[in-house]
């Protein structure tokens, strides 16, 4: 017959014998016993051919035995799929039958089944492919551009093989095993190659994933819609498996290669080839693509009281890829497994096994190694936001504000690891609890007088907008082990090419529980695998905000706001870790070999009893290193514009930096209760390197370590981090007429009180009437708000925290026995400068393996960013909150004993210099004992500023302060003390009026103004005190009441003092740049300033010390009065020095001023 096509069924009873030129069955084939034959090419198509005893398929070219597909596809294109149509089977379904597949060209199995219940026998005179056929889907659902689902999948078929009584696959040249399943419950399993290469692997299924979906939902005034959006592509290996009760490869002229599969015999296992044989890992890949987008728009919260009109975009964009190994296991389960290349073996991510048996190795060279898989990461995110806040303000919401606030003080309570700001926290939660209750009870007291008192109820409309956007990137590796395992013995041998002959294990564990023995004509290498990463981080935002304050009290008061603020900041990240080997175990003896070198990285050989003999031997640990970096700024301000200005700042900062680096497997040779013998024939090089046994072995002088020289070193290992971070706000505010509001109809941006000459507060009655009556009729007044540059306030605040921990330790080489033998002494000492005496006393140890690892010297990582950074901005917020709220509550109390005593001071003053000479000195006690007992009360100020200090976790800083405030201290009674010494000037044409060192206020704990320049009755007198009384020799004469009167000159050109200050030509010396003339009004480079305000303040912070080292050291008379009787040239440098003296003594006090205020 030339050519026979078969759809149909064709069956005998006995035989069904066919013979043809070409044979193709699409049909079905039945008989007891089957034999079809076709001297071209036979097919079976997705046919059934079936025997009872016996089938046989002989081919004169090439045999194929393939099942079909069939695909369908909608006529959009949206939806298709190929599947499997009809599965072409061989099947031999008696007991003992025989099933014989015989090609002289190819044989091929695509997606088939093939099956015998006796022997399954297939010979290929050219190659054998047992291999896939390849299905697919397709379901897209398109709605829109936002809304779809799109799944597309690839698989793949594989085929099965299976013989009850045993397989034989056979081929002249390559044999592959595509996704196949060929195995024999009772039989052995032949797979072989005469001339080319056997390949088992895995198949491939493969899926992407499109979907998308957009949603739009609404509330109460507002829209939110939200896109949706993911991406994924995997591919995933599909495991080939061969197993049988004995299974052998036989390549014997090629390669065998097994790829991410099983080849398991229960009994033994043998792979041979003449060439390579590798047994390695596929790759399993993931991709992912992650976006989604968020837009709201209309009425949304502020995030404080109030709510905001606009809109809200926020953008997640992220992206994953992952690589992992699939493994390949061979082995045997009850037998031996035996693997021989006749040139290379390459293992790499796979286990080879023989659970009860040994496992045999051989090899002109070996590799065994760890499969790496890498991974990258990105993610972005991005946020904008702007829009109308309209926001509660005034009393009222700075109550609500405050209860909140108190609220989140006692969230933070035992947050921190440090003991000192979880206190800190708790006394946090009492000053604001107070602080809210004295607010709530200040509003309520407002609302029942029917009095607004700096607005009790504000609202503020701003626009702004923001913009934040981080990115992350992370990329790096990990290493998935190789293992060779066996209940018996684990044998490696490399020989055959000489120095050539290597062995190397790197991030593999080969053990074998009755020994484990390896053994190279060149190096054994027993090395560790890495595992990196490596991290980048950043993130930047900005935004702004414009608007108007309005405020309700007697009437409406308003303003205009602007605000900015800009932040950024990085992390960088980098790791390195280390996956150590493991060869031997610790019930069994192991044995290494090497022609060359033996090589110990990073890696452990362990053993009941070690044996190690090679030319060279090199012991070293590896580190474990861990890099971070990482920065975060940000800077804000605000500007108010109203009955005045306002302007407002903060700037933070933090900052980590973690180094780590040390040992977590300390490489070594660790032998149990037999001990090791060790022989080297050249030298030994330990790196952080240990050789040692149990302490029975040393003890029962089982351990013997020979080598030619030695040397040894130890590795420093350390793990630290530190983090620190501050936080610096600030602000002034003055109040003055401006385009946008005055007295009547702005906001004022000062809250500073009024007051007049004398520093006495003034308040506002019902009438708006002045009065300095707290209360008028039982109600309270409302403060007078100051004016001008007197109405100048300033504050600044600081937090600061920090984290950091520092650990230290070596991982120490050493030799556990004293039964060394170096051998070459000369060498010794040219080799490693250390001579036998001095290298045997380094190299001992006492540490054993049972105690090796915990004097290993390993340190934990124990740095966490996040925790880290957690913990710093805790502290900064705790420490900033602890500082103000104790600076403000110590100020509180102390000013409630200063100041009816600096009332006193200034009443006492004032009865000093009003008494007669004789009564003077009960008056003078009187001011001393106020200015003992004001003074120690500052001092008392001073040391509870350095409690809050040491409290805070700023030693150094407050204790620096503290130090100048003592000292500022100290030099302004010195000089206020000093300026009670000449004599006031009465102007007799003036009403009596008195000008004295001492003689006007200030707002300085001490209530007297001693900033500017002293008296000089040269200049105020005349030079000939022609303007002043004098008596018969011209010289001044007191009065009864030891007064210098003033009485004008002739002339009448200054008839009083007021007269001849205002001539600068002639009391010009009198008026200091900074603080005028010390007698009366201060003023700054010619700008008065009242008393309690912002420059009265910033100059009797320096006054005190100015005085002392400008004028009181040098150049002031008897009496602290400026001299009258300098030379030109004298008066010069006294000038010079006084000038000289001021930035002195403000950058002295300076700090005082900033962190004590």
């Amino acid at each position: 017959m030339d050519e026979l096509n078969n759809s149909g069924v064709i069956a005998g009873r006995d035989l069904t014998l066919i013979h043809s030129n070409q044979l193709e069955n699409q049909g079905t084939i039945l008989g007891e016993t089957v034999d079809l034959s076709a001297q071209q090419n036979l097919i079976n198509l997705g046919g059934r051919i079936e025997a009872v005893k016996s089938l046989s398929l002989s081919a004169g070219k090439n045999l194929e035995i393939s099942s079909t597909l069939s695909s369908a596809e909608s006529a959009d294109g949206n939806f298709a799929h190929t599947v499997l149509d009809r599965l072409a089977s061989v099947k031999v379904n008696g007991e003992g039958g025989q099933l014989n597949l015989q090609s002289a060209g190819n044989l091929t199995v695509k997606a088939a089944q093939l099956d015998s219940q006796g022997r399954l026998n297939a010979n290929a005179g050219n190659a054998l492919h047992i291999t896939t056929l390849t299905t697919q889907n397709k379901e897209h659902y398109n709605g829109d551009a936002d809304n779809y689902y799109r799944l597309d999948q690839k698989a793949e078929a594989g085929s099965t093989l299976t013989g009850k009584e045993g397989i034989s696959l056979v081929a002249n040249h390559d044999v592959t095993l595509r996704q196949a399943e060929v195995g024999s419950e009772a039989g052995k399993v032949l797979i072989g190659s005469k001339t080319g290469d056997i390949v088992v692997e895995a198949g491939r299924a493969e899926e992407q994933l499109a979907t998308s979906v957009k949603s739009t939902s609404s509330g109460f005034l507002s829209k939110t819609t939200t896109v949706s959006r993911h991406f994924h592509e995997t591919t995933n290996a599909v495991a080939s498996h061969v197993d049988g009760q004995a299974v052998s490869l036989i390549a014997q002229q090629g390669n065998i290669s097994v790829k991410g599969s099983n080849v398991v015999a229960e009994q033994d296992l043998t792979l041979a080839a003449k060439e390579n044989v590798s047994i390695v890992s596929d790759v399993n890949t993931h991709y992912q693509e992650d976006y989604s987008k968020t837009t709201k728009s209309g009425l949304m919260g502020s995030g404080g009281i109030g709510f905001t009109i606009g809109s809200k975009k926020e953008t997640t964009e992220q992206d994953r890829t992952q690589e992992s190994a699939a493994s390949s296991q061979v082995g045997s389960l009850k037998g031996n497994t035996t693997i021989q290349a006749g040139n290379h073996y390459k293992q790499t991510g796979s286990v080879v096994t023989a659970v009860n048996g040994d496992v045999d190795i051989l090899a002109k060279s070996a590799d065994i190694i760890a499969a790496r898989s890498d991974y990258e990461s990105n993610y972005k995110y991005t946020m904008e936001q702007k829009g109308v806040t309209i926001a509660l303000t005034g009393a009222v919401a700075a109550a609500i504000q405050a209860v909140d606030s108190t609220m989140k003080s006692a969230k933070s309570v035992g947050s921190s690891k440090n003991d000192r700001v979880n206190a800190m926290a708790a006394a946090n939660v009492g000053f604001e609890a107070l602080r809210a209750a004295e607010q709530l009870q200040g509003v309520a007291q407002a609302v029942s007088n029917g009095s607004a008192t700096g607005g009790a109820v504000g609202v503020s409309i701003t626009y702004g907008q923001q913009k934040t956007e981080q990115t992350q990137h992370s990329e790096g590796n990990t290493a998935e082990k190789s293992q060779v395992n066996a209940g018996g013995n684990v044998t490696i041998t490399a020989q055959g090419k000489g120095e050539q002959s290597h062995l190397t294990i790197e991030g593999a564990d080969v053990s074998g529980q009755a020994g484990t023995h390896l053994k190279a004509e060149g190096n054994v290498n027993i090395l560790a695998a890495d595992e990196n990463h490596l991290e980048r981080s950043k993130n930047k935002s900005s935004g702004f905000n414009v608007g108007v304050a309005i405020q309700f009290g007697n009437g409406i008061a308003t303003g205009v706001t602007a605000g900015g603020n800009v932040a950024k900041g990085y992390g960088n990240g980098e790791s390195q870790a280390w996956v150590a080997s493991q060869v031997g175990s610790e019930n069994s003896k192991t044995t290494i070999e090497s022609g060359k070198d033996t090589n110990v990285i990073g890696s452990q050989v362990k053993g009941k009893r070690v044996e190690v003999s090679a030319e060279n031997l090199n012991i070293e640990s590896l580190q474990d290193t861990a890099r971070y970096e990482g920065k975060q700024e940000s800077v804000s301000g605000q500007v108010t514009v109203g009955y005045g200005a306002s302007a407002g700042g903060s700037y933070s900062k933090s900052k980590v930096n973690s180094n780590y680096a040390s040992v977590k497997t300390q490489a070594g040779i660790y032998a149990g209760d037999e001990g090791y013998d060790i022989h080297i024939k050249e030298h030994t090089e330990l790196t952080g390197g240990l050789v040692t046994s149990t302490d029975k072995a040393e003890t029962e002088g089982k351990n013997r370590f020979s080598t030619g020289t030695l040397n040894a070193t130890d590795i420093e290992n350390h793990a630290d981090y530190k983090g620190s971070g501050i936080s610096v706000s600030g602000s002034a505010a003055v109040n003055f007429d401006t385009p946008l509001g005055n007295s009547e109809n702005g906001i004022a941006q000062s809250n500073k009180q009024a007051v007049n000459d004398k520093g006495e507060k003034i308040y506002l009655d019902h009438n708006d009437k002045e009065t300095l009556e707290a209360k008028t009729n039982g109600k309270a007044n409302k403060a007078k708000p100051e004016s001008g540059l007197d109405s100048l306030t300033g504050n600044i605040s600081f937090g600061f925290g920090s984290d950091k921990d520092s650990q230290h330790s070596q991982t120490k080489s050493g030799i556990n026995t004293t039964n060394i033998e170096i051998r070459d002494e000369q060498a010794q000492i040219s080799k490693t400068g250390k001579s036998v005496e001095n290298i045997l006393e380094e190299v001992k140890t006492n540490i054993t393996t049972e105690n090796a690892e915990k004097y290993s010297g390993k340190l934990e990582n124990r740095f966490d960013k996040d925790k880290v950074l957690k913990e710093i901005q805790l502290q900064v917020d705790v420490t900033k909150r602890f500082i103000d709220n104790a600076q403000e509550t110590k100020d509180k109390v102390i000013d409630y004993y200063q100041e009816p005593k600096r009332k006193e001071l200034r009443e006492a003053i004032t009865d000093y210099h009003n008494a007669n000479m004789e009564d003077k000195e009960q008056y003078k006690a009187k001011i001393d004992e106020l200015i003992q007992d004001i003074y120690a009360l500052e001092h008392i100020r001073t040391g509870l500023d350095l409690a809050t200090g040491l409290v805070a976790g700023a030693p150094k800083v407050m204790s620096a302060t503290t130090l100048i405030s003592v000292l500022d201290t100290e030099s302004r009674r010195a000089s206020l003390n000093n300026s009670l010494l000449a004599p006031p000037v009465e102007d007799i044409n003036d009403n009596g009026k008195l000008y004295s060192n001492v003689g006007h206020n200030s707002g300085a704990f001490d209530g007297i103004k001693l900033g500017g320049v002293r008296m000089n009755y040269g200049i105020i007198c005349g030079e000939n005190n022609s303007r002043c009384e004098t008596d018969e020799q011209g010289k001044l004469k007191l009065n009864e009441k030891g007064h210098v009167l003033y009485r004008g000159d002739k002339s009448q050109n200054y008839p009083t003092v007021v007269k001849l200050l205002k001539d600068r030509d002639v009391s010009g010396k009198l008026f200091g740049a900074t603080g005028g003339f010390q007698a009366i009004e201060g003023e700054m480079f010619g700008i008065k300033y009242k008393p309690g305000s912002f420059l009265d303040k910033l100059t009797e912070t320096y006054a005190g010390q100015h005085d002392l080292v400008g004028g009181q050291w040098l150049f002031y008379d008897e009496i602290g009065n400026g001299n009258r009787y300098f030379t030109p040239n004298q008066e010069k440098w006294g000038d010079r020095f006084s000038i000289a003296a001021v930035p002195a003594s403000l950058s002295h006090n300076l700090c005082k001023y900033l962190f004590l205020r």
